[in-house]
């Protein structure tokens, strides 16, 4: 899926229909990482009774009478495949790739490293500041500023953490 969301001209259309529940599930999980705006995630629906009838492949263009069978292969219920409706549904999902990093982008990127920078992304922001070594903790990331930028830092989170409204006319924090 990252090498299909790759090309910026191009557009991709998963259907989740059919195969493998887990396969599925990835082929969703992965455009919901790597999608753009264009691409879209859909699946096909089918009216009952003919969405579980493994005699039923697509509505007929004329009557056509299927059965379903039951374990003892015995026909069950009667449906005429031409009264069958087959809907392609558009599923909506959230499109994380804006927020991953670019090396995440590339290939040789593992999943298990996009989802984890996927949920850090989505992790509620915090800030620790210790005084006495000038280091910031940003979520999970570790910084040594020098004293005077330590210091701009803290006035500034002070600021924040008091709700001034002066550099952008809303509350901040």
């Amino acid at each position: 899926m990252r090498e299909l969301t790759a090309d910026p001209d191009g557009a991709v259309h998963a259907s989740i229909a059919g195969g493998r529940k887990t396969t599925g599930f990835y082929l969703g999980y992965a455009l919901s990482l790597f999608g753009r705006p264009q691409d879209r995630l859909s699946h096909v629906l089918v009216s009952g009774p003919f969405e579980s009838n493994s005699n039923f492949f697509y509505p007929a263009p004329v009557s056509r009478v299927i059965f379903a069978t039951g374990p003892d292969q015995r026909p069950l219920n009667a449906s005429d495949a031409s009264d069958a409706e087959v809907m392609l549904a558009d599923i909506p999902f959230v499109r994380l790739r804006d927020g991953l990093q670019e090396s995440l982008l590339r290939e040789g990127a593992s999943f298990g490293d996009a989802v984890r920078q996927a949920q850090r992304n989505l992790a509620v922001p915090s800030l620790a500041l210790d005084a006495a070594t000038c280091r910031v903790c940003c979520g999970e990331t570790v910084l040594r500023l020098t004293p005077i930028s330590f210091a701009w830092l803290a006035w500034f989170a002070r600021w924040a953490l008091a709700g001034c409204r002066r550099c952008t006319g809303r509350t901040l924090g």
